[in-house]
């Protein structure tokens, strides 16, 4: 354990505790986060300080004298890591949008080390162990509430899944195993961001830039003139900056790109290839420490999958279904662009431009041209107003009331209509930086909970990566992005409207093969005309969306679906073949099993040294010590549920109430009620497995009439 007990003097240390807002926050309503005072300086004595009081509650729960009863156990330590969960959420999510090498310390120091040590020996504790374990052989006599009853479950299966009943020496060997893959993986974040942000190609001649649409030169631009060469272009590895990609005509400057993002975390200094491998090994013996035959099934065996195989199995099966339109996709691409004369050979880079190019042609779309009807403040304010349709919930602007750390973020004061019951403060950032992460997220600084007879709402933030405004026009997403904002939004939603005690069961903290249905859903909606006219304006002359022009771009969508079907089946199956396959012995046979699942997946040849699988930039599999490994097929788990469920809103109605009502039910529940319950309480029965496949149009619907295969759902009491 580290020494803290390094400040000159006791009052000196116990006043710089005092002026840490993480410590000693201001008065900010609901307990909100002063973010736009927190420096990165505050952390370390922050995290040190609420670990310590972390540790004084676990004390006081063992050393308690009288009898283990529900309240002095399982509730205690429920909300024995209250102040220390608080730090290290707002750790997190400062930590994604801004990276430093004091966070970068911090993370490797004080969460790869202290709280990792705290939070695994916890489960190593055998006097508060045995007190859990009373409680729980006591279960069947107690009066517990459902979600008591769930917590008490959750509490003591955790300390079985986590190493309690393993002997001393096993204990010791899976605390290391914890604490290297908490280093580890912050170490592979780390280097894919500093490789990513290291890349930068100014561009001097706007003839280089021919086939660029407007917008996303304005984009390079300002990019360009922020970091002072005004008059030029400044090529990014930023979402903005690789869509050049898709539309240069200059193939050299698409293939530059395309290789450069292929080797962020693929070179030294920054090769993540080892780390893979070490991190797909100190799981591995986790696994077997716990008696597990692999990471995979470890995983899996609190999901609604239940077991690695049964994963294996609908990733095969999708594989199957998608494979044949994907190819035919994949084809008519390749032909389309051989037949324009301007290539001999189809490359990677070359893909995405032809594919537009064909759709352009064959449809008769410029996805540009929707692009100008979705404004991000129409957007936002159109999830707004969705939000409030179906689920009778406002937003009400309060960046007045909480404090932000970027001026372009926003604040919202969140609101039940029926009840009038605040439901928590949800904050937007949606722009680009240089040290933020990629992609798209939500995150909570607090889960809604019930701490000691007090309200304490959710506290939710959405990130994505929109490029900013420039001088002459304002941030304009692809439908893609209003997509994104709708998915992330959905998240937020669920978070925000849950209603337990308890927060390791509210709102998002659900099966993760579960988590991404309540967002995915919302997806739906962003492509209905009913709800894109409460938002989609042209950003120049206010005018709505055309119907010929929505049309054009379903029938342009269209094209596609299976191929980006078959793709999310790959990185699935490349995540749960990489977490199945036990000890991984070199960086050589990590590439072995990238190339093979290559070949299944990839129409490309596939002799390729670094494959394209985003093995070294796969953030969701190796970023965190667990996070989504083992677990990314629930992307399209989840496809397959939200696909099914708004069948019953495409007969019943995009806002129709009772339908609106039941499916409200699934995010207020959290992790109270098992997903397949919820789910068949929703529907009033299980899941079609094909409502997928007929939807991406990879399978013909045996009967095309919704209430064939759809039972209207019913609220639940």
């Amino acid at each position: 354990m580290s020494d803290h007990t390094n400040a000159p003097n006791g009052a000196k240390a116990q006043f710089d505790l005092s002026q840490n807002p993480l410590v000693n926050p201001p008065a900010i309503p609901y307990g909100a986060p002063a973010l736009d005072i927190i420096e990165d300086a505050h952390f370390e004595p922050a995290l040190i300080w609420a670990l310590d009081k972390a540790k004084a509650n676990i004390d006081a729960i063992v050393n308690n004298t009288d009898a283990p009863t529900f309240e002095n156990t399982i509730e205690a330590l429920a909300f024995a890591s209250e102040e220390l969960s608080r730090v290290s959420l707002a750790f997190d999510n400062i930590s994604l949008v801004n990276d430093s090498d004091i966070l970068s310390d911090v993370e490797e120091r004080i969460i790869a080390g202290d709280v990792t040590e705290f939070e695994t020996t916890l489960y190593f504790n055998q006097d508060l162990f045995q007190r859990v374990k009373a409680v729980y052989d006591d279960k069947d006599n107690l009066i517990l509430t459902t979600e008591q009853r769930v917590l008490l479950e959750n509490t003591f299966r955790a300390f079985e899944s986590k190493g309690a009943n393993l002997p001393q020496a096993q204990q010791d060997e899976f605390l290391d195993i914890q604490k290297k893959l908490s280093t580890t993986t912050q170490k592979y974040k780390n280097n894919a961001l500093k490789h990513r942000d290291a890349y930068e190609k100014l561009i001097d001649d706007e003839a280089l830039l021919d086939g660029v649409p407007d917008l996303i030169k304005q984009s390079l631009a300002q990019e360009a003139k922020k970091n002072g060469h005004d008059g030029k272009w400044l090529i990014k590895l930023n979402p903005t900056g690789t869509s050049v990609i898709t539309y240069a005509d200059d193939r050299a400057l698409r293939q530059e790109l395309f290789e450069a993002l292929d080797r962020v975390g693929n070179e030294d200094p920054y090769d993540n290839k080892p780390l893979i491998v070490e991190i797909l090994n100190l799981r591995q013996r986790a696994a077997e420490l716990l008696g597990y035959a692999h990471h995979g099934d470890y995983v899996t065996s609190d999901r609604m999958a239940k077991s690695a195989d049964t994963v294996l199995d609908f990733l095969a099966k999708n594989k199957a279904a998608y494979h044949d339109k994907a190819e035919e996709e994949f084809e008519t691409v390749k032909n389309y662009a051989l037949a324009t004369g301007e290539i001999s050979t189809f490359e990677p880079w070359d893909r995405g431009y032809y594919t537009q190019k064909y759709k352009k042609d064959a449809f008769d779309y410029d996805p540009q041209e929707l692009r100008k009807y979705f404004k991000l403040e129409n957007v936002v304010d159109g999830l707004f107003q969705h939000a409030e349709k179906l689920f009778n919930v406002s937003f009400t602007d309060a960046n007045d009331t909480y404090p932000r750390y970027d001026e372009s973020m926003n604040a919202y004061e969140v609101h039940d209509k029926d009840s009038g019951d605040f439901l928590g403060v949800f904050y937007t950032d949606y722009f680009a930086r240089d040290g933020k992460s990629s992609g798209a997220w939500k995150h909570v600084f607090r889960d809604r909970s019930d701490y000691q007879g007090q309200n304490m709402p959710a506290i939710v933030i959405n990130c994505c990566n929109y490029p900013e405004p420039t001088d002459d026009t304002p941030t304009l997403l692809t439908f893609r992005e209003v997509e994104t904002a709708f998915h992330e939004f959905g998240h937020a939603l669920h978070a925000l409207l849950g209603q337990g005690r308890f927060p390791s069961i509210t709102g998002t903290n659900v099966k993760r093969d579960f988590v991404e249905f309540p967002s995915q859903i919302q997806e739906n909606w962003a492509g209905e005309k009913e709800v894109l006219d409460t938002f989609a304006r042209h950003y120049q002359d206010d005018t709505p969306l055309p119907q010929d022009l929505l049309d054009k771009s379903k029938e342009a969508g269209a094209f596609g679906k299976a191929t980006m079907g078959f793709g999310q089946t790959r990185l699935g199956l490349f995540d749960m073949v990489l977490h199945t396959s036990g000890e991984i012995a070199s960086v050589d046979e990590l590439i072995d099993i990238a190339n093979n699942i290559q070949a299944q997946t990839s129409f490309f040849p596939t002799d390729l040294k670094d494959p394209n699988l985003m093995i070294s930039t796969f953030g969701h599999l190796f970023s965190d010590p667990l996070h989504y490994s083992a677990a990314y097929y629930g992307y399209k788990w989840a496809e397959v549920l939200d696909a099914d469920g708004f069948t019953a809103f495409a007969e019943n109605g995009l806002y129709d109430r009772a339908t609106a009502d039941a499916l409200k039910v699934i995010y207020q529940s959290g992790g109270t009620v098992p997903p397949d319950e919820l789910y068949r309480n929703f529907m009033g029965r299980d899941p079609d497995p094909d409502a997928l496949y007929i939807r991406e149009g990879v399978k013909d619907d045996p009967d095309s009439t919704p209430s064939a295969h759809n039972t209207p759902p019913k609220p639940q009491p």
